[in-house]
Order: C-alpha cells, then structure tokens, then sequence
C-alpha cells in the first residue's frame, strides 16, 4: 500500500520517493521476466547462425605503372582512378537481379539432397507468423504487396532472393581497395560457405 503523498496540505518526500521506488520494482521485475524469456529463448531454442567472410582487393591498376606514379596518384587521388573505374561497384553486383537469380537457383547439397536455394528457402514464402513482431509485421507488409498474379514459383524464387540478399554484408575500404564480404545463414553450415 502506497503512503499518502500530501499530508496537512505539504508535500512528503520520503513518501514520493517511496511510491516511485515501489512502482520501479514493479516495472523492474516485468522488465527482467522478459528480458530472461528471450535470453532463454535465444541461447536454447534460436536457430544457429552459421557466417563465412571472403576478403580481396579491387586493385584495377595496371601492372607497369611505376611506383612513383603510385605516389603521385596517393596526392591526386579521383582524377587516376576515373580512368580505372570499370563501370559498376562490388556492392551493386551484389544485388543485382544477375547475381541472385543465379546463385539461388544453382543446386547445392543441403542435407544430403541436392536443391536450389528456391526449393530450400522458398517453401517459407508463405510463413508469415514469427515470435518477433517486427518479423511478422515484415512478413505481412510482403505478402500484401506481393502481385496477386505471380505463380507460386515466381513468389519462391522472389523470397529467396529475398533471404539471401538480406544475408549478403558488404564493406568496402576506400584507401586501400579491400572488400570484404560476408554471408550469414541460418540452420546450414554449408550454404555459408
């Protein structure tokens, strides 16, 4: 039972200060159950998460330039590296509608069965109930602006796409041309790497 807080018309800091502790302990132990909920949920019935990086250089100088030209084109920077530009960057191929129709329908062997990654993930497309919220309220948006006219195929191969595309990280050092790109999956250590 909270104590009053005004008493003979003035204001009982001891007693404020008891009802804002006694209504902290109450949001504090919600807060905590759900915190161990989703600790417990994610350390013991999450999927695994399986990643594998690749790292390389885009380095589309020449071989005979000099290293004194090297050192100048370090203070001019841009105006080298337009003539070495070949037209597209690694992040763009790498969602590109080319890149992803192609790895996605290659066959893989995923579990001891050879199936493309449309088989594989595709048979989720029409999941739309997850334990996130945010996940399912995602799934939902999706589905309702997903074409009414695709055929069952397309809207597989359209979601592992999808999956994959949101699998792919790319990070890319300026300076030094390196690129790092990673890919994370769930459930399948193989189709990582």
């Amino acid at each position: 039972m909270n104590r009053p807080i005004l008493e003979n018309e003035y204001i009982n800091l001891k007693n404020v200060f008891y009802f804002v502790f006694n209504v902290f302990r109450q949001y504090l132990k919600i807060i905590l159950s759900v915190i161990v909920i989703f600790m417990l949920y994610y350390f013991f019935l999450k999927t695994p998460s399986y990643s594998s990086e690749v790292s390389f250089y885009t380095n589309y100088n020449e071989s005979n330039q000099s290293s004194a030209l090297s050192f100048i084109r370090s203070f001019a920077g841009d105006k080298f590296e337009k003539n070495l530009y070949l037209g597209f960057t690694i992040s763009e191929y790498l969602v590109s509608e080319k890149l992803l129709q192609h790895v996605v329908e290659q066959e893989y062997n995923i579990k001891g069965e050879k199936k493309t990654l449309i088989d594989y993930w595709g048979s989720e497309y029409n999941n739309i109930f997850s334990i996130n919220p945010i996940a399912t309220v995602k799934k939902i948006n999706r589905r309702i602006n997903m074409s009414g006219n695709l055929s069952i195929e397309e809207k597989k191969l359209l979601f592992a796409k999808e999956i994959l595309k949101d699998s792919i990280i790319h990070l890319e050092d300026k300076q030094s041309s390196l690129n790092a790109i990673s890919v994370t999956v769930r459930a399948n250590p193989e189709l990582s790497q």
